[in-house]
């Protein structure tokens, strides 16, 4: 038999407490004297509701802590903070509240200073979720007043019933969520402090009792030896399951990649456990068989030092050296203590003095202690190797834990959501992509600040030194950093603290493309939205989607004056264009590069440069993609600026107009309908639409159209969907064509007419937004509009027939003749009323019908009635045609003619992608077949004059 069995609970109960008692007057004295009011306020604040105190919610809020009564410490601190306050002894009738306890490093040889105070604040499992939450905002408020004391304290409410059965929380910065749960509870019993309350009934449970914890603890229970109202049982620890230590692990990454030094430890002791499974030596069983062997010293149970004698021994085992001193120097960074420094707080003697005697064991000499100690002045090649350290670290703990996990548990049994947080993490974190901004100085030390920064230019590269260095002297030095682009170089400096206002900054470009002026800008435009260079911790809710841009800043023509070539050229200056893309007579595009700089809601940071129109265009697609509208306004907000010419507020303007115009315009845009983008570029034209081959999610992808004529010609294009069209405000901004387009709708049949003397041109932007464009004969207006208003008639009521048949949204809903004027120098438009009764009868009812036989079109006619065929006439029918045409006709008259009815076959449309039938269709064969019988008719009338 053990001889812990022999031990009566009384026993151990008082050991416990004594070492509680002793880490709490620890925690005590590492406080400063204001700061004291914490601890023994803390537990009389969740035993009363009481106005004059910290944290009060109402009268109904939770309180009373089981088997706490008031000391006169807690009442006295009660009373600095309300003169007035007496606590009046009088028994509660419920306790919300079974107990308080601190977790973490509090009373150990790892509490520093600046350390913060996780608190388990467990509660009545009967509570509803009413009172959860208002006992939730009361520890808020307590916090809240903590932070007054410059105490940073955290509470997590806990219900023992609900832990038992493993329900937790969704992951979140203070919760580990699903993650784990044995090995958090290994954590609370290893270093928890009872404040108040109920003590574990898991202290009255022998260590050789453990895989028997729930009889063993009953009988406890059953017989007297432990009584149900003074403990609170969170449930043994005689297996932890496997797919733990990779949950563990996985959120000690995420945890790390902030505070590396306080995770390393941890990860690695993930790892010495897995190593021992599935027998594995818990650090909380070592420290409870200790006690039960009557070992109570502080020094020798002080949980953290316990944890890195385990590690060490660990690594020791394996022959890894670098590891082990990694580790040890995690400790002694954790610890917060500089031994090379005279100790000048009694609070911090026995700490001070258990270290030293451990860095002792480790044969640390005093030099290198002095180094450690001088972190906080390390530089940046000093960080960039202990920063290459730690991630290998972090990776290669990760690899051996997630392999540990595949070989001996289905992952799977931690919740999903959590896994995919903490990848997101590590993705973010760890990943690299070309333009991304890694941050080289995670907690390792708090001043990279250089004196001087050499930016060297090279074979189309940018290089940066730390210090001076000449051009001569620059092969024999290694670069901090090489990039494409200077601007990256210079966010990689602002975002890692290299500079600040007292740097030196010098310069060599062999192309003089950039000075030193514009660096100090591009630096003073990066402070501006991110200042300092601080980049917060990433919020896990925002793990929880796709990474959105959350700051943008677009340096255009960095290094680059557009305006050089034409230095001694006043032919400019004349001109009216301002527009940037288009500028001057010489319509010059301003806008040569563009270097982006943004924060996505991950807290990546990229930097990317964009050469030419081509790449300018990809950038422009790349931040539709990104973008999203709150109240029609676009986020994120686009900042463009320009520091290397005259015309930098031009260039920088007319580039946050475009962008900011074209955000809005793809993400207001209907999601059935397929939206078109217009934008000029010197003389030609460019179209932006959505990327169909992405369905998924916005996506824009871009088109050069070529001159005006290109222009016409993509705009003419059959469609498959209604496409509205948007011009840019500037582009063709002295042309009638943007006008055209302007709030056409799905189902809009608008025909332009321009009268040009005998001639009209006509503009016609059919039911899904295909343009139109054709010359003819005018008479008048109604002439004109009566002979589409029939034709279009008709080809209304072959396309309603072919929606039976085809899905299509064909459908024409309504048909608008204008007339397009000129008037002082601006184009107008003006609507005109159509009369059908007028002119429609003047008509020659011609009805086509169109076929194709052997690749051939074969035509069917009827000419009032009178029937032409191909297979009767052959190549002759258009002179057929004219003959009876020209004979019906009374003087000879010599003018056009035009159908009044066409139908197309069902597959004559269909042309590369597009398998629907529009009116674009009708209006192409319809001009097709009227020029060559209005040729024929030509040649019959002139005949027939010449003979008379």
């Amino acid at each position: 038999m053990n001889a812990s069995q022999h031990v009566d609970t009384n026993t151990i109960k008082r050991r416990f407490l004594a070492l509680n008692k002793d880490r709490l007057e620890r925690i005590n004295k590492s406080l400063r004297w204001r700061q004291r009011h914490f601890l023994r306020l803390l537990p009389l604040l969740f035993h009363i509701n009481e106005a004059s105190l910290p944290g009060f919610i109402s009268k109904e809020t939770p309180c009373g802590i089981s088997n706490y009564k008031p000391t006169k410490k807690s009442i006295d601190a009660a009373k600095t903070l309300n003169k007035k306050f007496s606590h009046k002894k009088r028994a509660l009738k419920s306790y919300g509240i079974y107990s308080l306890f601190l977790t973490g490093s509090s009373g150990t040889v790892a509490h520093t200073e600046s350390s913060d105070f996780d608190i388990w604040l467990c509660h009545h499992p009967d509570l509803t979720d009413d009172e959860i939450e208002q006992l939730e905002e009361k520890a808020n408020a307590i916090s809240k007043w903590c932070e007054e004391l410059e105490l940073e304290v955290h509470f997590f409410l806990m219900d023992e019933t609900r832990f038992k059965t493993e329900e937790h929380g969704l992951l979140d910065n203070e919760h580990s969520g699903t993650a784990q749960h044995h090995l958090l509870l290994e954590e609370f019993y290893r270093t928890g402090l009872l404040i108040a309350g109920r003590f574990p009934l898991w202290w009255l449970v022998p260590p050789d009792k453990e895989t028997n914890y729930d009889e063993y603890a009953l009988e406890l229970l059953c017989t007297g030896r432990a009584r149900e109202y003074e403990v609170i049982d969170f449930g043994g620890l005689a297996h932890i399951p496997a797919e733990e230590f990779f949950g563990a692990s996985l959120w000690q990454i995420y945890k790390g990649i902030d505070s590396p030094y306080k995770s390393v430890l941890k990860i690695l002791l993930m790892e010495a456990y897995a190593n021992e499974y599935p027998n594995i030596n818990l650090l909380c069983m070592n420290l409870k068989q200790q006690i039960y062997n009557n070992v109570t010293s502080p020094m020798q149970l002080d949980p953290y030092l316990m944890m890195c004698h385990k590690v060490c021994d660990y690594l020791t085992l394996r022959h890894e050296k670098t590891r082990l001193e990694l580790a040890r120097r995690c400790f002694y960074f954790k610890a917060g203590l500089h031994l090379s420094a005279k100790s000048t707080s009694d609070s911090d003697k026995w700490r001070k003095e258990l270290l030293q005697e451990l860095v002792d064991s480790w044969e640390w000499n005093d030099a290198h202690i002095l180094m450690l100690d001088s972190r906080p002045t390390w530089k940046i090649h000093r960080v960039l190797e202990e920063r290459t350290n730690l991630v290998n670290e972090l990776s290669r703990s990760y690899k051996l834990l997630s392999s540990f996990a595949r070989k001996y548990a289905n992952v799977a049994n931690i919740d999903q959501r959590d896994m995919t947080i903490l990848g997101r993490k590590l993705y973010a974190a760890f990943e690299r992509k070309s333009g991304k901004i890694e941050i080289i100085n995670p907690d390792i030390s708090p001043n990279l600040v250089e004196k001087i920064l050499t930016f060297h230019e090279q074979d189309g590269l940018w290089l940066l030194f730390r210090g001076k260095v000449t051009p001569e002297e620059m092969y024999a030095y290694t670069p901090l950093k090489r990039a494409a682009s200077i601007v990256e170089l210079i966010s990689w400096i602002h975002f890692n603290h290299l500079i600040s206002n007292e740097t030196t900054i010098l310069l060599d470009t062999k192309t003089n493309s950039i000075d030193i002026r514009e660096i100090k800008q591009i630096l003073v435009t990066l402070n501006a939205h991110f200042p300092r260079g601080i980049v917060p911790a990433v919020e896990v809710e925002a793990l929880r989607t796709s990474a959105k841009i959350l700051t943008t800043v677009l340096f255009i023509n960095i290094g680059i004056d557009p305006m050089r070539k034409h230095t001694n050229d006043d032919r400019r200056i004349i001109s009216n264009r301002t527009n940037a893309l288009s500028y001057s007579g010489f319509l010059d595009n301003l806008v040569l590069s563009i270097d982006q700089v943004s924060i996505n809601s991950w807290q990546e940071i990229y930097t990317h440069t964009y050469s030419g129109i081509d790449e300018i265009f990809k950038c422009l697609c790349l931040n539709i993609s990104m973008a999203h509208l709150q109240n029609n306004v676009v986020f994120p907000m686009i900042n463009t600026y320009s520091f290397s010419s005259t015309l930098d507020s031009t260039v920088s303007l007319r580039v946050k107009e475009i962008f900011t115009d074209v955000i809005r315009y793809f993400h207001t845009a209907q999601s059935e309908v397929d939206p078109r983008f217009i934008l000029g570029v010197e003389n030609c034209f460019y179209q932006l639409m959505t990327d169909k081959s992405k369905p998924s999610s916005l996506h824009i992808t871009y088109k050069a159209l070529g001159t005006h004529n290109g222009l016409l010609s993509e705009l003419a294009l059959p469609r498959n969907n209604f496409s509205p069209i948007k011009f840019d405000s500037l582009t063709l901004s002295d042309h009638f064509i943007p006008a055209l387009f302007e709030n056409h709708q799905q189902g809009e049949v608008r025909i332009f007419i321009k009268p040009q003397g005998n001639i009209a041109e006509i503009y016609i932007v059919d039911e899904l937004g295909s343009l139109f464009v054709h010359e003819q004969e005018f008479f008048s207006f109604q002439t004109t509009m009566s002979h589409y208003d029939m034709f279009y008639h008709s080809v209304e009521q072959r396309l309603s027939a072919k929606l039976l048949t085809e899905d299509t949204d064909t459908m024409i809903t309504s048909i608008q003749f204008s007339n397009l004027v000129k008037k002082n120098n601006r184009w107008v438009i003006r609507e005109l009323e159509y009369d059908p009764i007028i002119t429609s009868a003047t008509f020659l009812n011609v009805t086509v019908l169109i076929d194709i036989v052997d690749d051939n079109y074969s035509y069917l006619v009827y000419c009032d009635d009178k029937e032409f065929t191909t297979l009767e006439y052959g190549d002759t029918l258009f002179n057929y045609l004219a003959e009876h045409i020209s004979a019906m006709r009374a003087q000879r008259a010599d003018y056009p003619l035009y159908i009044t009815d066409l139908e197309l076959p069902d597959d004559i449309y269909q042309e590369s992608s597009i398998n629907v039938a529009q009116s674009i269709h009708y209006l192409k064969y319809k001009i097709q077949f009227e020029n060559c019988l209005n040729e024929a008719l030509n040649v019959v009338t002139t005949k027939l004059n010449g003979i008379n």
